[in-house]
């Protein structure tokens, strides 16, 4: 994750971005819904090809969940500026503070012959709480407030967030930033084995003084601070594959100023369905699985609108996806978006320059200097996308051998594992 940071930040951007376009300008125009992760990433990869993209955005600003919701400790607002610079260069045009009464026929009619929807999972699921203390929060209100003025926040002294994934940490973390506050704990019904959230960030908010408490779940909230919570034990493994938390007789009682309930959020449904996308019976839009294509011809989904809660890669991932898909629709004899691209590198070295890493024992090193942090890291990677090969050198029967393959047989990999 630290290389990848500092790819991110020491990452030129003064370079000729319009010499990034890798074919001619067409005049056909595409809609983005949406200015987040997929949408951005979607605007990046088509204006790339050469479309005319125009990302459209109910907020004034781009980024999303990025910009409003992810905490501003957890990536500099400088990042995100620069990414959406980038994008900007490429000729994409943005219109900001649009309503969301629009139709897929209104944008046709204007001109645009395909729609890539990119809207967020910004739909939190209801906490179930009983009691007279209204002083709970929703995640991801809380979370644009705390971006926006947390001196504006008052929690009390003592907050119990309720949930286990990554909005959750996001929300203890942010609220142990807030004047006032003395002590955070996360309340989920299950185990931190159970959890969904990144075990880095999980681990990061135990490091900051965040107080988990496992296997309850709370059931009523009084006026005198009092969280009532169920003890729960686990039972079989549910549809998710993990283990089901069942209620016992038994209750625990914690003494809290506020409640941030963070157990889930999912994409507008009805707004989809309001758009004509087909919702399928897990309340999820219809979509190819090949191209993202919905039920609607030239209509195409990404990221949080069609999986869900998602993580930044996998919404940048569905947007490609889309992107290619619809430059093959639009460009005959397209090949790829990085047709163009040259390695910086001498491929034929690289091989041997692996297997020369292979027979060392680099240490990671902890370091302020990020220079110091990125040369170690590479040192210390065996490229496993380029070799794996992993399990010749740990199969204690040596039962696996690595044969090296022409490429003129076909293979993607330059070895084969027999």
């Amino acid at each position: 994750r630290e290389v990848k940071r500092i790819s991110a930040e020491q990452g030129k951007i003064t370079y000729d971005t319009k010499s990034r376009v890798t074919t001619e300008q067409l005049d056909t125009k595409v809609a983005v819904i949406g200015a987040g992760p997929a949408g951005l990433s979607a605007a990046f990869f088509l204006a790339k090809a050469g479309f005319k993209v125009t990302v459209f955005e109910k907020q004034d600003s781009p980024g999303g969940v990025i910009t409003y919701i992810l905490p501003n400790f957890r990536i500099p607002a400088s990042a995100i500026e620069k990414d959406i610079s980038v994008i900007k260069v490429l000729g994409v045009d943005f219109k900001f503070g649009v309503s969301e009464d629009f139709s897929i026929n209104d944008l046709n009619n204007q001109g645009y012959k395909y729609i890539f929807m990119g809207i967020g999972a910004e739909v939190s699921r209801k906490l179930q709480l009983t009691g007279d203390n209204n002083n709970i929060y929703e995640t991801l209100d809380f979370l644009r407030s705390f971006n926006k003025d947390l001196s504006a926040l008052n929690l009390g002294r003592s907050v119990a967030v309720i949930g286990g994934g990554n909005t959750a940490v996001d929300s203890a973390r942010s609220a142990l930033r807030i004047d006032g506050v003395e002590k955070v704990f996360i309340i989920y019904r299950r185990t931190e084995d159970e959890m969904p959230a990144d075990k880095e960030e999980y681990e990061r908010a135990l490091e900051e003084g965040v107080i988990f408490k496992p296997l309850l779940l709370p059931e009523s909230f009084s006026k005198t601070g009092i969280l009532n919570c169920r003890k729960m034990t686990l039972g079989t493994p549910d549809s998710s594959g993990r283990r089901r938390p069942v209620p016992t007789e038994e209750t625990e009682e914690i003494a809290v100023d506020s409640v941030i309930s963070a157990i889930g959020e999912y994409a507008d449904s009805e707004f989809l369905s309001a758009c004509g996308l087909k919702i399928k019976k897990n309340n999820r839009p219809h979509a190819n699985p090949e191209t993202l294509e919905t039920n609607l011809k030239n209509v195409f989904i990404g990221g949080d609108a069609l999986r869900g809660p998602s993580t930044v890669v996998e919404s940048i991932a569905d947007a490609r996806k889309a992107a290619e898909a619809i430059a093959k629709k639009e460009i005959l004899g397209w090949k790829d978006l990085d047709k163009d691209f040259e390695p910086g590198f001498d491929k034929k070295q690289q091989i041997p320059e692996i297997y020369n890493k292979k027979s060392r024992l680099v240490p990671p090193q902890i370091s302020e200097d990020d220079r110091v942090i990125a040369e170690n890291e590479a040192e210390r990677c065996l490229e496993c996308n380029v070799i794996c090969n992993k399990c010749v050198d740990v199969c204690p029967n040596r039962a696996n051998v690595a044969i090296e393959i022409d490429k003129k047989e076909g293979f993607q990999d330059a070895y084969q594992i027999l």
